[in-house]
């Protein structure tokens, strides 16, 4: 039974990472409808549904709220149901779930402080991480290369993580890349993207190890988004380690 929790653990946070990533940068997407100035956005809330051709699926929700200039709160629930031959779930009742508060202390310094708690669906599997950030895009002799390629690139240094129970005690410490670039923003309305993540672990047997996630997305029309991206996750068995996600989205920007 705990082998199976700690499995599909790693099946949530497996799906989790990209919503992340998606969610901070759809922030900064105008929209048809909605072409809102970024001074007068304080944040979003958005829905999302994936298959995954190894036979999982996944309901997301994220939200991101702007609090002022320097702190930032964005968290994510993450609904799983079967997958990979892990589990035996036939609905969605299972949780992966993290809140984080991001605090940006230095005007022209392009690092931030994140604290994130994890929440699992479980007993004695909630988690609370600190991390330095590290925002590539916007350091002085890089920041102009990244805008003319309409790229932004992200580093947290997960250097601690206290809890209680598997994967605590196998985890060391973790690095998470996370990008995103916009492909003719301007000729295109913002309507098609790149963007993805890298989560390196080094730890133990379970937690070391590469997950990473590379998604093209295409905005329909208003606020709806279709999404594809290729999978890969060390972890797994030799036949569920790659796979991809299908799946769709929709946005409400707030103001």
């Amino acid at each position: 039974m705990k082998k199976t929790l700690t499995l599909s653990f790693v099946v949530l946070l497996f799906f989790s990472n990209l919503n992340l990533t998606r969610a901070q940068s759809d922030a900064q997407t105008p929209v048809d409808s909605n072409k809102v100035a970024e001074s007068h956005r304080f944040g979003f809330m958005d829905f999302n549904g994936y298959y995954d051709t190894r036979g999982g699926s996944t309901f997301s929700i994220n939200y991101l709220a702007l609090l002022n200039k320097k702190l930032a709160y964005f968290s994510f629930i993450n609904y799983q149901q079967g997958g990979f031959d892990l589990t035996n779930v036939d609905d969605f009742d299972f949780f992966y779930s993290e809140h984080n508060l991001t605090y940006s202390p230095f005007k022209k310094l392009p690092i931030d402080l994140n604290v994130q708690a994890v929440l699992v669906g479980g007993q004695k599997n909630d988690k609370l991480r600190l991390a330095p950030s590290w925002r590539v895009h916007n350091t002085p002799g890089l920041d102009k290369f990244f805008k003319s390629i309409n790229m932004s690139w992200g580093i947290n240094f997960h250097v601690l993580q206290i809890g209680e129970d598997a994967p605590v005690d196998d985890f060391t410490w973790q690095m998470e890349h996370f990008y995103k670039i916009d492909i003719a923003p301007k000729k295109l309305n913002n309507r098609l993207y790149i963007s993805g993540f890298a989560d390196h672990t080094m730890g133990g047997k379970l937690s070391k190890g590469v997950v990473t996630e590379h998604q093209l997305g295409l905005r329909l029309f208003d606020q709806f988004y279709a999404v594809g991206e290729y999978r890969y996750f060390s972890y797994f068995p030799e036949k569920y380690k790659s796979g991809l996600g299908l799946g769709i989205q929709y946005l409400v920007l707030f103001k």
